[in-house]
């Protein structure tokens, strides 16, 4: 078949091309033409009879071209895909791959745990203490999350800096008194983390700043607490006193309940290499002279605000990592 008896479709798609259309000779006639229909030119048409019949279904099928590519048109994200196609198919790429990534969140945790009705009360409690040292703290301390499970190591409660989380362990028999003040315990972790009072310089003594944070949770803790009985309607100095004396007694290294003294003991009888180091470190850690235990609950009664007592804290036993 010859140039001649090819029958020659002239289909107008594109606004583009209307546009164009407009500012030529025919005007702006030649530019609704364009919208409404797609024009089918067949010059040898009448001497090919299969192509007769066919023109009206080419008719009904050209509108529809034509009403989906104006759609293409007037959709911004058809456009890119049209006109950037290299670009497009990397983004489909990505965002393929983006539901198979996942950020990585530390290990898998072991399956749900399912409270009891007894660790369905201390949640209640916990949540409720962590709830009324954060009005006392303010500044915008948060919490994001409050929750009871069992926790390895036998420790008692934790404070998760990568999700302002804090966690109680459902292995041990917390009274009020201490349900209150391991609750402000952990709250002081987060002014420390959330005021970015933690040092940051690689030179830092991370274990001498350690136990200073660690008896500075524990006697600002003891103030918060007292803070949140005193609003409740109850006696806030005398259970900040007691919570202090009895945290100075177990850290006071002449005392028959310091704790150090319990560690030293059990390494004598059992012998050192029965004795988990690591255990015993974590434990002793918590738990400092009481030159300093004196020395925070003195910061502490100066600074009222539990906030400005932590930046003290930081500022005069951390001034050089600070500066930094």
């Amino acid at each position: 078949m010859n140039g001649r008896d090819t029958p020659v479709y002239n289909v107008v798609l594109s606004t583009h091309i209307d546009r164009r259309a407009s500012e030529g000779e025919n005007g702006i006639g030649l530019a609704k033409s364009a919208r409404r229909r797609v024009r089918v030119v067949s010059p040898k048409s009448r001497r090919v009879p299969d192509l007769v019949s066919a023109n009206v279904k080419r008719r009904k099928l050209g509108a529809k071209v034509q009403r989906f590519c104006r759609g293409l048109d007037e959709n911004r994200g058809a456009n890119f895909v049209r006109n950037q196609p290299a670009y497009a198919a990397w983004m489909i790429v990505f965002v393929v791959l983006g539901f198979q990534i996942q950020v990585w969140e530390g290990p898998p945790e072991g399956p749900e745990y399912s409270l009891s009705a007894r660790d369905e009360c201390l949640e209640r409690m916990v949540k409720g203490a962590v709830g009324n040292s954060l009005k006392v703290i303010g500044h915008g301390v948060q919490v994001s999350t409050v929750r009871v499970r069992p926790l390895k190591y036998s420790t008692l409660a934790t404070y998760n800096f990568t999700h302002d989380s804090v966690e109680f362990t459902t292995d041990f028999s917390f009274r009020a008194d201490q349900v209150l003040h391991t609750a402000a315990h952990e709250s002081v972790h987060a002014i420390f983390d959330q005021a970015c009072l933690n040092p940051t310089s690689p030179n830092v003594d991370w274990e001498r700043w350690m136990l200073v944070q660690e008896v500075t949770a524990e006697v600002l803790g003891a103030h918060i607490a007292g803070r949140v009985r005193t609003l409740n309607g109850g006696d806030g100095e005398a259970l900040t006193k007691m919570l202090i004396a009895r945290y100075r007694n177990v850290c006071d290294r002449s005392s028959n309940e310091s704790i150090h003294r319990k560690i030293w003991i059990a390494a004598i009888r059992m012998g050192v290499d029965k004795i988990d180091q690591d255990y015993a470190y974590s434990v002793s850690i918590h738990f400092g002279p009481v030159e300093l235990v004196d020395a925070i609950d003195k910061i502490c009664c100066e600074n009222p605000d539990p906030w400005e007592a932590a930046h003290v804290v930081a500022e005069r036993y951390l001034p050089e990592e600070l500066e930094e």
